[in-house]
């Protein structure tokens, strides 16, 4: 009897402490909270039909979706993109005159003289040199005229630094000083009856006195500038991206000269350093072999033609982040839409929640009222 006399008295505190936080006194002014949930079993059992309008909770989810689906579709672009490379890589260059249709990134060659007076510089482009940090610089286009096919193909010789620019007698002496190819010009057939490049280009570059050379790379397409980019500026030789059309016209070439961008296998030349390397890796496996000096122009290693800033390990997680994205998203639009969330409201004495509401603040302001008066003497 005493255990039942103390559960009675327990109970009775905890309703008189909810009534006292809630600000209702009085037997006439008590309320109470009602959730749907509490509604009634016959209301619970009722079936719930969503608004057309609360579907729009589950846009979020498919855009989502959509941004899954087209980085899996990148990575599997990427992936074809990255063996079809390796193929080309691993065949035989061909002679880029023997050609009758030039493909981008097919690996050619290209015999002549570089007429440096008509070279191009395409920048600024920085680069991250050992010993020396970043540097500021250009890539260096050449016209490299034929004096047996009579005919000049553009070469994008690599990078070069900010120096170069006003110093364009280096230029000529860096590349005079290589050795010419064995018989280049023996092994030349005679001039060629095609149109276009092979013949066109020849009265307007006119021939050098410099060495005979042979360079190897692929053929370079047109780059595709950025929103931040600014716009070409032919006249003042002022290039800020890879426009074909536009550099050949430049230089006094046709506008369908093809850009030759050359490659070296030197790991020395190797530009894009493997993820997760820390800094120390990155510079040691960068450093130039012999005494450590580097050698301009810096061309086009093989390693970054088959390496992107995005590989498709880095697209399928991009895509695994927005599929856990729709599925969450997915989870709380089901969760709005078929269990929308319970409505709290005051029920009662009056005619809206305002009044009840109005009135619950004048009691509990009046109970306050009252216990901060002092007690009488």
């Amino acid at each position: 009897r005493a255990f039942q006399t103390l559960t009675q008295l327990g109970r009775t505190a905890s309703a008189y402490a909810t009534r006292e936080q809630c600000g209702f006194h009085g037997s006439a002014g008590l309320r109470h909270w009602s959730t749907t949930a509490s509604a009634g079993s016959a209301a619970a059992k009722e079936a719930f039909k969503p608004s057309p309008l609360s579907l729009v909770m589950l846009v979020p989810s498919a855009v989502c979706s959509y941004l899954a689906y087209w980085q899996y579709q990148r990575s599997l672009w990427k992936e074809g993109l990255i063996e079809e490379r390796e193929k080309t890589l691993a065949a035989p260059a061909v002679d880029v005159y023997g050609l009758d249709t030039l493909t981008p990134q097919q690996k050619v060659t290209a015999s002549g003289r570089y007429v440096h007076e008509r070279s191009v510089f395409v920048g600024p482009r920085p680069r991250s040199l050992p010993g020396h940090g970043m540097q500021s610089g250009y890539f260096l286009i050449t016209p490299l005229y034929d004096p047996v096919r009579k005919g000049a193909v553009l070469v994008n010789r690599g990078w070069v630094p900010a120096s170069w620019l006003d110093d364009i007698a280096a230029v000529s002496k860096a590349y005079d000083a290589q050795p010419p190819a064995a018989d280049a010009s023996a092994a030349q057939p005679a001039a060629s009856s095609k149109g276009g490049w092979f013949s066109k280009g020849a009265s307007k570059v006119g021939s050098s006195s410099a060495p005979t050379l042979q360079v190897t790379g692929v053929i370079q397409d047109n780059e595709n500038p950025s929103a931040v980019l600014p716009d070409n500026v032919p006249e003042r030789l002022e290039f800020h991206w890879v426009d074909v059309p536009t550099l050949a016209r430049a230089v006094g070439l046709p506008p369908d000269t093809p850009l030759v961008q050359v490659i070296s296998e030197d790991p020395a030349t190797q530009q894009q350093a493997r993820k997760g390397a820390n800094p120390l890796q990155q510079a040691r496996s960068s450093m130039p072999a012999g005494t450590g000096a580097i050698q301009y122009p810096i061309p086009k290693n093989t390693h970054d033609l088959l390496h992107f800033t995005t590989m498709p390990r880095d697209h399928l997680i991009y895509a695994g982040i927005w599929t856990s994205l729709c599925v969450g998203l997915g989870l709380m639009a089901h969760r709005v839409i078929f269990y929308p969330p319970k409505t709290i409201r005051m029920v009662g004495g009056g005619n809206s929640n305002r009044e009840l509401w109005a009135r619950a603040g004048g009691s509990s302001g009046a109970s306050a009222g009252q216990q901060q008066q002092p007690p009488k003497a």
